[in-house]
């Protein structure tokens, strides 16, 4: 459970430590995130 919480209160840290292990793999993820976040939440509002 605290390295849970120590992941939310310092998650700069821990995204600086994933990008050096794993390269442009972070980005990918971040991006797929992203764009389901909006693209899968917001399209059954939009009409048409």
């Amino acid at each position: 459970m605290e390295q849970i919480i120590d992941l939310f209160l310092h998650f700069d840290e821990h995204l600086l430590e994933w990008v050096t292990a794993y390269g442009a793999w972070v980005y990918a993820i971040l991006f797929i995130i992203v764009f389901a976040e909006t693209g899968l939440v917001v399209t059954p509002f939009l009409p048409g």
